[in-house]
């Protein structure tokens, strides 16, 4: 579920959760 948190939804906030 890690996987969708570096790809639009943290992305779009301004802020990768993995990167």
């Amino acid at each position: 579920m890690s996987n969708y948190l570096f790809t639009s939804e943290s992305v779009s906030e301004g802020h990768p959760d993995k990167v």
